[in-house]
């Protein structure tokens, strides 16, 4: 439906390429959608953390963010940047939205995290170097191809899924933690 095709994403993986982030293409009405959401659990919380899974979602939502409203109290992890910084004035601010895709594990802010937004599932691209290897490797030891497609298939749904078990624990560091889970993956039910 057209509903749908609007929370769709668009993607393009160059041959070789190790995380496909530098020839990913993101469909622009995801990213003001996504940045909706981060408006609106920051309106429902005041305290929101957003994990990305690339520098460039993490550049892109920023900048809808900025455009629909200036005076977010908006921090943007950027590619080189030191995270601990950040970090420290997000704990430290009565309001604060911290963007970031390296927050997914390492980050401990016991009872500071009440929403936490998902922007996308963390699947890795399909074309990685690494995948790219295991295939040539499973292939030499005489393994059909329909074989390794659920073998790789397998490997990645744990990974993600491991990764993302990761990512909700920055929302509950302690037993009395509540979080607010907001994902605003593509691949979700648009909701009615």
């Amino acid at each position: 439906s057209a509903a749908s095709d609007v929370y769709k994403r668009q993607v393009r993986y160059k041959a070789g390429d190790t995380n496909g982030d530098e020839e990913t293409t993101l469909n622009q009405k995801w990213v003001r959608y996504a940045a909706q959401m981060v408006r609106a659990a920051y309106a429902s919380q005041g305290r929101v953390l957003v994990l990305a899974n690339s520098w460039r979602e993490t550049k892109a939502v920023a900048a809808a963010l900025a455009e629909m409203d200036g005076q977010l109290p908006l921090q943007v992890h950027r590619q080189g940047q030191p995270l601990r910084p950040l970090l420290k004035t997000y704990a430290t601010a009565d309001k604060a939205i911290l963007l970031s895709p390296a927050a997914w594990d390492g980050v401990d802010l016991p009872g500071l995290v009440p929403a936490l937004v998902v922007l996308r599932l963390p699947y890795r691209p399909p074309h990685r170097v690494d995948t790219l290897r295991t295939r040539v490797s499973l292939r030499a030891q005489g393994v059909g191809d329909d074989k390794i497609r659920v073998i790789l298939f397998v490997h990645d749904q744990r990974a993600a899924w491991e990764k993302l078990r990761q990512g909700l624990g920055r929302g509950v560091r302690r037993p009395s933690d509540a979080c607010e889970v907001w994902v605003a993956d593509p691949r979700f039910p648009v909701p009615d």
